[in-house]
């Protein structure tokens, strides 16, 4: 019997890239953000203004790499791959820091923009599956960068979780795989604890197992680290 779909509500991404936009939702473990979702994208404004210049501006000007955009009500299922009624673009604003502090002191860079879907990458539901002893990463690559996402598994019992539960991160890096990472692949270190203690640093060199052949990493820049907003 399927689920009921979470009502509407607002999400937060956050955009990675500069020549190849990458949405990546920001997970939580509490309804309804309990899910990871990668996005290839293009955005538009109003008018002649357009939001990719404002962003790559304000980033060359600030010198900041965490962006967030913030949509406007939206069902976060929709945007799976395989949605049955999968959305194609939605509407929101982006901001440079953290919008969601009390009270909020990020600064809005674009007011109004609309987000054109033009690949859902992955779509997973972090209340589903086991929990990952091994350290793990999702990895996939846009035109421009390939990006390793540490995979979430909510506890059963959070109460009985560590302290921090888990940690959100995403790395840009190079993965010697043979042919180019397009779909999402994870890729896992056999023998390394899933913790924040052991998690890949920018410019570690590793070796992991990825569709069972073991693959080594070059990681290059920490894009999003982030132990302390997932409960």
């Amino acid at each position: 019997m399927d689920m009921p779909m979470p009502k509407p509500n607002n999400h937060g991404f956050s955009l990675l890239g500069k020549k190849s936009l990458v949405l990546s939702h920001i997970p939580m473990f509490m309804p309804p953000h309990q899910a990871q979702l990668f996005l290839e994208v293009t955005l538009a404004g109003s008018g002649k203004e357009d939001p990719t210049r404002i962003y790559l501006e304000d980033q060359a000007k600030t010198k900041t790499t965490n962006y967030v955009l913030v949509t406007d009500p939206i069902v976060l299922p929709n945007l799976a791959p395989h949605a049955a009624k999968r959305i194609t673009s939605f509407t929101g604003k982006l901001f440079r820091g953290w919008p969601f502090n009390t009270p909020n002191d990020a600064p809005v860079v674009v007011e109004k923009l609309t987000v054109h879907v033009t690949r859902s990458i992955y779509f997973q539901d972090i209340t589903k599956g086991k929990l990952l002893t091994e350290l793990t990463y999702l990895a996939f690559a846009s035109p421009e960068t390939e990006y390793l996402v540490h995979k979430l598994v909510q506890p059963p019992d959070l109460a009985k979780a560590p302290k921090p539960p888990d940690f959100v991160q995403i790395l840009s890096a190079t993965c010697m795989a043979g042919d180019k990472i397009h779909d999402v692949k994870e890729l896992y270190f056999p023998g390394v604890s899933n913790n924040l203690t052991h998690r890949l640093k920018a410019g570690q060199k590793a070796t992991g197992e990825m569709s069972g052949k073991k693959v080594h990493v070059d990681t290059q820049a920490e894009l999003i680290y982030d132990p302390n907003h997932l409960i």
